[in-house]
């Protein structure tokens, strides 16, 4: 009787028993890996070394929502050992399901329970060196097979997000993971949508990946589809990019990209090729906690114009522009590395600060080097190979940033060079002026500036030539610069006001020669002007370098660092229009009319053309203006006032209407005429006798 019990109910007894045992554990396991409160439905055994469990759920304690629900997992042992029922699992197949993450912290949180999963794992010992290389060994372990599907995945992070990067909220359909007992990996997803933090969106169809694999504790893919995929920027009308992306397992090297523009005016939908390639995209990421590295490199051609609907409200237009060259990247908690060999070509530019027209900008050659340093927030710039066109510049320097201020250290270097090489990498529009000027002989070429932002007024701004042997072979039809040796004449054009005709030479009755201009003209201009007129070459770097701080520290474009010879060119040849254009004609022509012309010639000039009220060019017609004398009979305070109205001589025009000045007007003239003493223009006595008197104007 008692026998024929033991034979009817013991495999039912030892199923129940065996049963029991297995919710046990499958709950202590997973309590103890994950953290969360653990329930299961039922687990029911599939042969002799498998187990199905039923409905499990899993939901994690906190503000917010945290549940993993799974209706059924499929488990496959290895072995079991003895009565403590020691289970190695051999593979895990997870059949439906979803996965809801809605935290204030939801990113950081699920980084820190992938660590904790990863520390509470079996601890498998490091392989030998001399199983290394072999396709494995008597005392290796395989992995556990792993084949997964998820009908949804959602990632929230309530409040907004991580702003300014990550996500605000992250949905996945169908989500299929797999991965065989010797490491290859295969995963897919129907659809993945992204929302950005600042109001980007992206969406992403038909997505699969295989030859996922660890490496370094890292991972590492060498094949990827993407069928479609869409981009979007909320607020911004237009700012849609879709795409498709394939990296062949066959020819790993090579990323093939399809921009779709969205569809216009009822046109249906235009495919635009993009011949781009990666060459071992690979990112490698260490969650021990201790150890963080990522590592990237791409290269090959790629077009730029599905960036032009970001780019052109800022004046650059990249419809023709193409890219080609290689980027590689590397990123630990410590630093990161981005290294360039590029080039840029056919980039349209249209700015007015740059230039009236549009303007091609010339071929971009960008070999670099920069590294980062978060800890420190400094930018560390070790090499740069910057080519335009043709012509080579290296620069190196560091940036560091805090929280109100910033220094700068840059060193840009330019080798001698042909001069004709140099002009022809400057684009034509560029230089409307100078075109048909042909140059001969070499130029090298240092910057060095530092700057701190808290102290602005220290800027160091050092720039050399050497050797500067560059010459003029053939003058620009529109503005040769050796005419002006003889008597010339011009149109200016003042802003607001009518052009005017000037003849610089003795049929001007306003003409003075250099000898005729007086002393005290002179010294008030070039105290007031150019204190080193006849010091520097045409360009007085100390004045630029105050210049430069005083704009800094302003945050403004209010000082001006023209040297009077840059004056005159502007006056003669070019008009009075805030760009760079007109600046970099002014430096050329600049420095050929210091190859030509005298000092005395240049200063001669400058006091018969500069401009000193509404239709009055020239000191002489001021000098009668304003006293009904010679330029010659002025005395020191009366030529102070003559230069102290040239900065806005129609402003001063008004002021002094009634022929009267204040007493903060002959303070100014009397600081002028300190500053006339100190370059020796003017004695001590003259100083002492004319600071001390009244300035008497004509009424008008």
């Amino acid at each position: 009787m008692g026998l024929g019990c033991l034979v009817v109910l013991g495999p039912w007894g030892l199923d129940h028993w065996a049963t029991g045992r297995a919710e046990r554990v499958v709950r202590t396991l997973l309590e103890r890996r994950v953290g969360g409160r653990v329930t299961v439905g039922a687990v029911r055994a599939q042969g002799p070394f498998g187990l199905r469990v039923e409905n499990l759920r899993v939901r994690w304690p906190g503000s917010g929502e945290a549940v993993l629900t799974l209706p059924q997992v499929h488990l496959r042992f290895g072995g079991v050992a003895a009565l403590g029922l020691r289970l190695q699992v051999r593979s895990l197949k997870v059949d439906g399901g979803s996965l809801v993450w809605k935290r204030p912290d939801a990113v950081n949180e699920l980084r820190r329970l992938a660590r904790r999963v990863r520390r509470t794992g079996p601890r498998t010992k490091p392989r030998s060196p001399e199983s290394k290389g072999t396709g494995g060994s008597q005392g290796s372990k395989s992995l556990m097979a792993l084949e997964a599907r998820l009908d949804r995945i959602e990632i929230a992070e309530v409040g907004g997000g991580l702003p300014p990067y990550g996500f605000a909220r992250l949905v996945s359909k169908d989500l299929r993971l797999a991965r065989t007992a010797d490491g290859r990996w295969r995963a897919g997803v129907r659809s993945v949508t992204v929302g950005g933090a600042r109001g980007v969106a992206a969406a992403l169809t038909g997505l699969r990946w295989e030859g996922l694999n660890r490496r370094r504790g890292g991972i590492r893919t060498r094949k990827l589809r993407v069928a479609s995929g869409e981009v979007r920027v909320k607020g911004v009308a237009g700012a849609r990019e879709r795409f498709s992306l394939r990296a062949d397992e066959v020819a790993p090297d090579l990323l093939e990209i399809r921009v779709v523009s969205p569809p216009r005016s009822g046109r249906s939908e235009a495919t635009r090729p993009v011949n781009a390639q990666t060459r071992g995209l690979s990112v490698y990421a260490v969650v021990d906690g201790v150890k963080r590295q990522a590592r990237a490199e791409a290269g090959g051609l790629m077009a730029l114009r599905h960036f032009n609907r970001f780019t052109l409200p800022t004046g650059v237009d990249l419809s023709a522009a193409r890219i080609r060259g290689l980027f590689k990247g590397t990123a630990t908690g410590r630093e990161s590395t981005l290294t360039t060999d590029a080039t840029l070509t056919r980039v349209r530019i249209r700015r007015r600060a740059l230039a009236p027209h549009a303007i091609w900008w010339p071929r971009l050659g960008l070999k670099v080097k920069v590294r980062y340093q978060p800890r420190r927030r400094r930018l560390v710039l070790d090499r740069g190979d910057l080519t335009i066109a043709d012509v080579p510049v290296q620069l190196n320097g560091t940036v560091t940033l805090a929280k109100r201020s910033f220094r700068l250290r840059l060193h840009a270097t330019l080798a001698p060079t042909p001069c004709a090489k140099l002009f022809a990498a400057v684009p034509p529009q560029l230089v409307p002026k100078l075109r048909g000027l042909s140059l001969g002989g070499r130029m090298g070429a240092r910057l060095d500036v530092a700057l701190d932002s808290r102290a602005l007024k220290d800027l160091k701004l050092a720039f050399t030539v050497r050797p500067q042997t560059c010459r003029v072979i053939l003058d620009a039809p529109a503005a040769r610069v050796a005419a002006l040796r003889r008597p010339f004449t011009f149109v200016t054009r003042p802003p607001g006001w009518k052009p005017t005709r000037l003849v610089m030479g003795p049929q001007n009755p306003n003409w003075r020669s250099f000898n005729r201009l007086g002393r005290s003209v002179k010294a008030a201009f070039l105290a007031a002007e150019d204190r080193r007129f006849f010091q520097h070459r045409g360009f007085d770097l100390e004045n630029i370098r105050r210049a430069l701080a005083t704009n800094l520290r302003q945050r403004s474009l209010l000082k001006g660092a023209s040297s009077i010879s840059q004056q005159v060119v502007k006056n003669v040849f070019l008009s009075h229009r805030r760009d760079f254009s007109r600046k970099i004609q002014e430096v050329i022509l600049t420095w050929r009319m210091e190859q030509v012309l005298t000092k005395r010639r240049i200063l001669e000039i400058y006091l018969n053309l500069v401009e000193m009220g509404p239709g009055i060019f020239g000191v002489r017609a001021a000098a009668k203006h304003y006293f009904q004398r010679e330029p010659s009979h002025l005395n020191p305070l009366e030529a102070a006032h003559l230069a102290a109205v040239t900065p806005s001589p129609r402003r001063y025009f008004k002021r002094f209407r009634a022929g009267r000045a204040g007493m903060d007007w002959l303070l100014h003239l009397r600081w002028l005429m300190y500053q006339m003493l100190r370059i020796g223009w003017i004695d001590r006595a003259a100083y002492d006798k004319f600071r001390k008197q009244d300035l008497r104007l004509i009424s008008y």
